[in-house]
């Protein structure tokens, strides 16, 4: 099975940040037959599947090359994901699988994650829109929460 990993390396203070079910990927892409790679990011939503036409079964991302016109699929493997932890700080982590099927993943980015407070268990919503990171406070702590040097990246590979 062709996989992808996606990787997420950061500096995260009193955090733990959690990529879940219902997290909103946003994918850019390549046609694995033709080489074909547009400049869009294309918004995935892990709870939804697409058919696959002329075969039995769904993916979460069924495309159709504007080039070679050969379709294309590629799923996140659910069982794969993990959170990202204070320990990883520096670190770039494999956080999800994609099992991909004539397209692969290029680039990647989430707007927004869930966070939990690491001691306290406050639930937080973090939004990556500004490059430098984001920060709040957690009232029941009294303590910083923070993600910083945020990164994101694709490793091809074989199961």
């Amino acid at each position: 099975m062709p996989v992808s990993r996606l990787t997420f390396g950061g500096e995260v203070t009193n955090i733990r940040v959690l990529f879940e079910q219902n997290t909103t990927w946003l994918f850019q892409l390549k046609c694995l037959f033709c080489g074909e790679c547009p400049e869009v990011f294309h918004r995935v939503d892990t709870r939804v599947m697409s058919p696959i036409s002329n075969k039995l079964g769904a993916a979460h991302v069924v495309k159709r090359c504007k080039v070679c016109k050969r379709e294309g699929h590629l799923n996140v493997i659910h069982d794969s994901r993990t959170s990202y932890l204070e320990s990883d700080n520096g670190n770039c982590k494999t956080i999800a699988l994609i099992d991909c099927r004539g397209l692969g993943v290029i680039n990647w980015k989430v707007e927004a994650l869930k966070g939990l407070h690491s001691t306290s268990s406050t639930p937080f919503q973090i939004v990556l829109s500004d490059p430098d990171g984001w920060t709040d406070w957690d009232e029941a702590s009294q303590t910083p929460v923070e993600v910083r040097e945020i990164s994101f990246g694709v490793l091809r590979g074989k199961h």
